[in-house]
Formats: C-alpha cells, structure tokens, sequence
C-alpha cells in the first residue's frame, strides 16, 4: 500500500500513545495493591474493622512495630492494610514512616 510520506509513522505514533496510556491506567489502578508496606505503628492503638467511630470499642490492638500501608484517610483516621490483607482504621498519630534498621559497625563514627 502507498501511503504518502506524512502518514507513513501514523500507525506507530497511534500504537506507542494506546502503549503509554493502557501503561498509565495499570500503574494508576495498581498502586494501592503493589505499594509497599512503609509504614508502622509507632504506639500500641485500636485498630478499629468497621470504621473510624469512637462509639465502637477497637476491633483489637495493634502494637508498636506492626507495619501496615495507607490506603487512605477519614476525618484523622488512617485506613490501612496490615501485611496479612486485614483492613481497617488507626488514628494517624500513631502511625510513623518505618525506620530502617541500623547496623552497628563498631568504629563508632
């Protein structure tokens, strides 16, 4: 088939743009489900199943040291996946990045 000149990296320029944006669309829909666990709890806290309401007792604690995710937020509560797949709520002054852990190397510098 001839195509005039102007028209001939049409198809790969269409092609590259349906790449880039199903790319963007599964980056965008698959965030919340790959992001890591980078944060934890930085003071034992309720850790509440049916939603962030204060009329409920906690569903359980969580201790300081349980690393968990954001999924998002209401009012001042975290909605977070524990590393098991549990959901729930926890007061966002409770939940700090995760530290790393540090080695000792002995120079003391």
């Amino acid at each position: 088939m001839n195509m005039p000149p102007l028209l001939r990296p049409l198809p790969v320029v269409a092609a590259l743009g349906l790449f880039v944006l199903l790319l963007a669309a599964g980056c965008a829909t698959s965030a919340g489900g790959d992001a890591p666990f980078n944060r934890m709890v930085i003071a034992d806290t309720g850790f509440y199943q049916e939603g962030p309401d204060q009329n409920l007792p906690p569903s359980r604690t969580l201790y300081a040291g349980t690393r968990l995710r954001i999924e998002g937020m209401t009012g001042e509560y975290y909605k977070v996946r524990l590393v098991g797949g549990e959901q729930g709520w926890v007061h966002a002054r409770d939940v700090g990045a995760q530290q790393e852990r540090q080695t000792w190397t002995g120079s003391g510098r």
